[in-house]
């Protein structure tokens, strides 16, 4: 990491991006790895000829980093990470269709969850579709009533889309929820 933040410091990306690829091959932190994320991001949004390669090794670090966001805190931040990735590689539109689609069929097995609703809201987010997020991240209050944060959202959405009297709703629904002290 030290050797990596050096070269990056100093301008040596190209370096600093093998010194990270070499850390991360060793087993890193979260932390390490998504750092890495960054400085592929923001290589190839800076417009190097590998730019599609640094997007694609992005994205499977991000799939590494799934499974060892234990947080709440640390999963909104590999969810931003991937759809920073998808926006400036023209992958949102591919991934909001296959996440569509997981979502179908993980709702006919009986095994989707709030967490695959924040997913679909925050790629609807991206796309601009505004409504749909709403739509998804209603989703997910449904899956998980006590989550404010999911609540705080779900009013902003509604919000942004112009749907008052929902946002007034969940809005009154999330002073309640926050009275009762939960989180």
């Amino acid at each position: 990491g030290q050797l990596a933040d050096l070269l990056q410091r100093n301008g040596f990306l190209q370096q600093a991006i093998q010194a990270r690829r070499e850390a991360c091959d060793l087993n890193p932190e979260l932390s390490d790895r998504l750092r890495f994320v960054e400085l592929l991001l923001l290589v190839a949004e800076g417009g190097d000829a590998n730019a599609q390669q640094f997007f694609t090794e992005a994205i499977s670090q991000l799939d590494l980093s799934d499974n060892s966001a234990a947080e709440a805190i640390e999963r909104e931040r590999v969810l931003e990470l991937r759809v920073r990735a998808l926006l400036a590689s023209d992958g949102l539109a591919p991934a909001l269709q296959a996440e569509r689609s997981r979502i179908s069929d993980r709702t006919s097995a009986g095994t989707v969850t709030a967490a695959d609703y924040r997913r679909l809201c925050a790629f609807e987010s991206a796309a601009g579709r505004i409504s749909a997020a709403a739509a998804a991240c209603f989703s997910a209050v449904q899956l998980e009533p006590t989550s404010i944060a999911d609540r705080s959202l779900l009013v902003q959405l509604y919000e942004r889309a112009g749907q008052t009297a929902d946002a007034a709703a969940a809005l009154r629904e999330l002073m309640e929820l926050d009275r009762r002290g939960w989180s």
